[in-house]
Parts: structure tokens; sequence; C-alpha cells
């Protein structure tokens, strides 16, 4: 204000205004730098100085009572009986002599007695063990016997004297200790500040203070000068000023009126004060100025519209808390709905009161109708993954990040995202495959041209799995991008039931051929066999007295019947026969196999460990076909454990899970490797020389037949147990085919 008074006055009378502005300007400064030093050098040091002298005083009296304690703690010990008085004593001297303070760390404590007797100094140690009493300062003040006084008088208190500084016996400077009286060893403690020091940080302030004012004298100096110098300038660039105002003010109101979002403000009593281009036309009218003034209900609104926008300003204005992007619904022309983005802001004056209301709307119908056409067909693209019949994974950096329903029933139960390495143990080929399909790089076109690959994965899931199986999984990898970064696409179909099928059909073509060769086996065996028989027959009732010759045709014999008996097995099996079912008692099955098995289990040194469940239902069963079925896995189980050196246990179990009765034969033998599992149950597997590899596959078909499963899996002693599976209570039909 100055300044440009003085401007527009030297603009009238040249070389008048400038002695009158400098006054102006400069004495209040001078006077206000001759005040601050006077209340700075006057008032503020030596109350700094006071403050210093008493924070040093209350400093030493702090220190001197953490000597004391030292006394105390040592004189508790000696009450305890732990030490006697001299040791404790001895302690508190040796303690008291190392403790130090100060920034020099050179700060220490001192001992005497009430005689005075000099007890520990650590800087005069000439003084120990003598009276002090006589001892003087250089003002001859006899300072030992000052502190008695002291402490005799309060038990506590200051003491002024002239001692030498720190450890240097040539420097004596004044000095101000705290002593204290130690009452149950008749001590005195103490230790002191120099008045030196406080003097010398004075001065350090004091100087600093003094170059302080000085400077702030000179930069008031320079800034007088300066503002002096500007003062003539700043009428020139005011009137520059309102000239780009004005230019500003209306680039503002171009680039208003060619902003195509609806905006607009308002007072506090809601009338409007102005508005852009495209506001204006959206209410009917020709020139955005015609709106100042008007309220809501002098526009061309709907009735109903109005009263809500004005609650909802009023509401901005009231709160001062500004409402962005709010989506809303605005009648448009021809009575359809408009779909706004609006923002409404509070505008706040000067000294920040709000005093209107700035509103920004912008039609995002066309917007939002795509974005609802987008979420729609977006919600039908995740439908469509969701419930589709192959599995969907999308692998980055080795991790599954996203699986559908269906891929996380192929890959197990685990929750997104996780390392693929955790489906299997490490060093599995399988899930090396598996991980080399997810890694394999983008081709160099790009996403569009990867084709991917095509492989069978005899996949394990792992224990996360539900039963552990193996899945046999059809995988179809290609790459894609996936937010913004390279993904692979992994495309799963579980082909694990056609597989079975498979295998299924081979064992079908397997036993077509063995029908037939069956049947020519019968044919061209069994009738030279029965003649054998029969020549045997009538041989052995002419040999009477031949003992060895006996012996001979009798071994012939047996022969001839294990023939007979592998012939009809392979019949069996190639034509087996419907099961004779009837209502039965599993666990009587059960019964009947221990009684014919008990003797050979206890030739053979092997235990039988039987656990059966009370009250099993009754199950529709052929009786006999089960007890074989049992009967052949114990025979297994006992050539089995005859390899065995150690313990040798078989286990018969019986439970009710569910709507199924389970019977598990288990042993203590060395079991199936996991990879063979599958196979022990195909026509013609073996895992021994002498078998003959249809046992299995026949229990296998027997139990198949009633509707039932037969597995196999690891036992609690580390061998084989195979279990068997029937429907209680019900009967599922035979099939000749299995």
């Amino acid at each position: 204000m100055f300044a440009s008074g003085a401007a527009k006055q030297a603009s009238s009378v040249p070389g008048r205004w400038w002695p009158g502005a400098l006054l102006r300007l400069v004495l209040p400064s001078v006077l206000t730098l001759l005040l601050f030093s006077a209340a700075l050098f006057a008032v503020i040091l030596p109350s700094v100085e006071t403050a210093f002298m008493d924070r040093k005083r209350e400093m030493i009296r702090e220190l001197t009572q953490s000597a004391w304690d030292v006394l105390a703690y040592y004189h508790a010990q000696e009450a305890k009986g732990l030490i006697t008085r001299e040791q404790a004593q001895q302690k508190a001297k040796q303690q008291l002599r190392a403790m130090r303070y100060g920034s020099e760390g050179k700060d220490y404590f001192w001992v005497n007695d009430l005689e005075p007797r000099m007890v520990m100094h650590p800087y005069r140690p000439d003084l120990e063990g003598k009276n002090v009493a006589d001892f003087r300062d250089p003002h001859g003040k006899r300072l030992f016997s000052e502190v008695v006084k002291v402490v005799k008088a309060t038990g506590q208190g200051y003491v002024d004297y002239m001692w030498q500084w720190k450890d240097d016996p040539a420097h004596v400077v004044p000095k101000v200790s705290f002593v204290k009286e130690f009452a149950p060893w008749g001590w005195v403690v103490g230790t002191g500040i120099y008045v030196e020091d406080v003097a010398q940080q004075m001065a350090v302030i004091t100087n600093r203070l003094t170059w302080a004012s000085l400077g702030i004298v000179g930069i008031v100096a320079v800034i007088e000068f300066y503002i002096i110098l500007q003062s003539l300038a700043a009428e020139r660039r005011r009137r520059r000023a309102e000239v780009e105002t004005q230019r500003s003010r209306g680039m503002l109101r171009l680039v208003m009126d060619n902003i195509p979002q609806l905006i607009f403000w308002k007072d506090r009593r809601g009338g409007y004060l102005g508005c852009n281009r495209a506001f204006a036309a959206h209410v009917s009218l020709s020139d955005p100025a015609q709106i100042k003034g008007l309220h809501d209900h002098e526009l061309p609104r709907p009735p109903a519209e109005a009263p809500l926008l004005q609650r909802v300003e009023q509401e901005v204005m009231s709160t001062g808390k500004a409402q962005h992007h709010v989506i809303e619904p605005q009648q448009g022309p021809g009575g359809s709905t408009l779909w706004m983005d609006a923002n409404r802001i509070p505008l706040r004056g000067p000294h920040g009161r709000v005093v209107g209301v700035l509103c920004t709307y912008e039609d995002i119908t066309r917007r939002r109708e795509m974005d609802q056409a987008l979420a729609e067909s977006e919600r039908r693209f995740r439908t469509l993954v969701e419930n589709a019949q192959v599995g969907i994974a999308i692998v980055q950096d080795g991790q599954a990040v996203y699986c559908n329903p269906e891929a996380r029933r192929i890959l197990g139960p685990g929750e997104t995202p996780f390392a693929l390495e955790s489906l299997g143990p490490a060093g599995d080929p399988r899930l090396a495959k598996l991980l080399e399909l997810a890694q394999a790089p983008m081709s160099q076109g790009g996403p569009e041209t990867e084709e991917g690959q095509d492989l069978d994965l005899g996949f394990l899931a792992g224990d996360g799995h539900p039963g552990g199986a193996s899945r046999w999984v059809h995988c179809r990898g290609g790459g894609i991008v996936y937010q913004g970064r390279e993904a692979r696409l992994i495309v799963m179909l579980d082909i694990t039931k056609a597989r079975e099928l498979e295998r299924l059909v081979s064992i079908q073509d397997k036993m077509a051929s063995l029908g037939r060769v069956a049947a020519g086996i019968a044919h061209e065996i069994r009738n030279p066999l029965s003649g054998i028989n029969l020549y045997l027959t009538a041989l052995g009732g002419k040999t009477q007295g031949m003992a060895e010759v006996t012996e001979i045709v009798g071994k012939m014999q047996a022969a001839s019947a294990r023939i007979e008996g592998v012939i009809k097995r392979v019949l069996d099996f190639s034509r087996p026969t419907a099961p004779k079912v009837s209502l039965i008692n599993l666990n009587q099955v059960v019964t009947n196999v221990m009684e014919l098995s008990a003797v050979t289990l206890r030739k053979a040194g092997i235990s039988l460990e039987a656990s059966l469940a009370e009250s099993l239902p009754l199950a529709h069963a052929d009786g006999q076909l089960l007890e074989q079925v049992l009967m052949n896995l114990i025979t297994n189980a006992v050539q089995a454990l005859a390899e065995v050196s150690g313990e040798k246990k078989i286990g018969l179990d019986s439970s009710l899970e569910m709507d199924r009765i389970v019977i598990r034969v288990s042993d203590s033998g060395p079991g199936i490797p996991p990879a063979l599992r599958e196979k022990v149950f195909d026509p013609f597997y073996t895992g021994r020389r002498e078998g003959s590899g249809i046992g299995l596959s026949l229990c296998h078909r027997i139990v198949s037949d009633h509707g039932g499963k037969l597995t196999v899996s690891q036992s609690r002693w580390g061998g084989a147990m195979f279990t068997m599976e029937l429907p209680a209570s019900a009967y599922w039909g035979y099939d000749s085919h299995g």
C-alpha cells in the first residue's frame, strides 16, 4: 500500500515522495531492532545464564543422589550380612572412584567423613586418609570444614569455593558443589560444577547473538533498500496485472465455454452466479450471462428434480465436503433418462468460509450402456468358463493365478495363487512335463499366433486331492497376456475315465482271445488228458506190491490233476458263471476263510489279526465266490511273506462305511510299488516267476460282478493292503463281460 501510494506520488511530484517513504519504511524496522537488542542483552541473556546455573545445580544434586544411592546399596549388602562393613566401604569407594560424567568424562565424585578426613578423591589421592579440616582454597576458605558444617546443619546443600580444573592441578577456578551426608557410615559424598563452564557457554551464546544481531541488521538494511527500489515498480506491475487479469478472464471464459461438461456455480442461497455455454444450452439459454441471479425453479427443469438437487447442493455447502463422481439419473429431452457423473465442490472465500458451490455434470449415458454391455458380456464369459467341463488355468511365473472349478477339481482344492511345483514330489517326471508346458515361451508373433502344445499327462494330484489318486489329463497350453503380463493358458481335460475304459476294452479283448484259446485248450488237451488219467488209473490197480512204481504213478496223477485245475481256472476266468447271490453275512464269509487258512498260516509262522465290525448289514452276494477271492488274497499274502525275515502278519478287517461294506486284507510283506498298483489286476500280469497272472484278475472280476470295487494300497505295516468294497443290502446284477 505504501509502495503504490509512493509510486502515485512519484508520478505527480517527482523527487519529493521518497524521504517520507524512506522514513515510514526504515524507522519501524530500526526501532524494532533496537528494542530487540535491548531485550536480548538486558533481559534474555541474564535469564538464560541464571537458568543455566540453576540447571547445573540441579544436575549435580541428582548426580550426588546417584552416588549416595551407591553407598546405600552397599550398606544394604552389609545390613543383610552378605559382606562386612570394610568390604562394603571398599567396594563403594572403588565404584565411586570409577564414576565419571561430563562431555570429556572427567567430572568426578569425592567422599570425606565428618572429621573431616578425605576418604576418596580420584584426582587427589594424596589427600586420602588425611585430615583436611585446615585445607584451604586460594582464597583461604576451609572448604571441607564448610562441607561438614553444611551437612551437619541440613544434611545436604551447596558449597562454593576455588578448586583445580578437573585433573589439572595448575588451573584453579571457581566451583560449586552439592554435598550430602551418608549417616550410616558418617561419610559425605559430593560433586560439583565449574562456574567457568557456564561463563564459557554464555560467552559463546553472547558472541553468536551479537553476530546474529549484526547479520539481521544487515539483512534488514538490504531488504529495506530492495523494498524502496521495488516500490516504484509496484504500480507499473499492478497496472500490467490488471490488464493480464482481464486477459486471463477472457481466456478462462473461452476455455469454460468449450468444455463439453456442464459447469455452473451458485451462491449460498441457491442463486446462479454463472455457467459455461454447455450448461446454458442444456437449460435452453442463448447466453451464459443470462443465468446470473436465476434459481432452479426459473429454469426449464423437471419439478421433482430441482428440490432434490438443491438439497444435495445445500448439504455440500453446509458440511464443506465435496462429492466426487456421483452417478445419478436426470430427465433428458422427451422424458428420456440421462445418466450423469456429478461433482459438487464447495467454494471457499478468502477466510475459508464456504460461499457457494461449483457443480459439474458429464453425460455418461452412452458410456454406462457400454459398461453394462461389457459387464454382461464378462458375466456370460465368466459363467461359461466357470461351468466349462474342461479345466482352465492361467499360469504366471510358475504360479497358478486362476483356476476354474474343473481345474481346481483336477489339480486339487488349493486356493490360488499356488506354485505348480507344490502339486507333486520334486523329481516326478509327470510334474516336470506339466512345468515344461506351463513355462514354454511365447512365440515371436505374440499370443495371437501361439498354437500351444498337446500332451497326455498322467498326473498325480498329490495328498491334497481327495483320494490322492492318479489322473490322466489331456493338456493344451498357449501363450496369452493376462493383466498386462505374459502368461500361459492351460486347458485340461480329465480323461481318466476314458483311459480306464480303454484299459477295460483292452482287458475285454484279452478275455475274448483267452476264451478262444481256452476252447482250443479244452479240446486239444482235455481229451488226451482224460485218456492219460484212465491209463494211470488202470496202471495204478496193477502195481500192488510195487511201492516205487506206485509212488511214480501217484505223482503223475497229481501232475495231471494240476493241469486239469489250471485249465479249469482259465475256462472259469474266460467264461465266468453268474454269481448265485443270496442275502448273506459277510462276517461269516470272513470267518470261514480264517478257519480254512488257519493251518496254512500256522505252518508258515504267520500271525493273523482280525477285527470284524459288529452288526454288519446283510449283503446280496455269492458266498463261495467271495471266499475264493479272500482265499486268493490270503494265499498271495502268504507267498509275499515267504521272503520276509522279520515278524510276519496278516490282517483281516471288516467295517461299514456309508452304504458300503468294506473288507481289508493287509500284510507286513514288501508291498506293491505305487507305479504297479494299477497293473496287478490286468490278466496275465504277475510279479512271480511261478505265477499265472490270473488270480488277482479273477478276484477283480468277481468283486466287479457283485457291484463292488477291489483296490490296493499300502498297509499300516508297510506291506500291501487289498480293499474290497461291496454294496450293503443291494444287488447290482451281473454282466458276463465284467
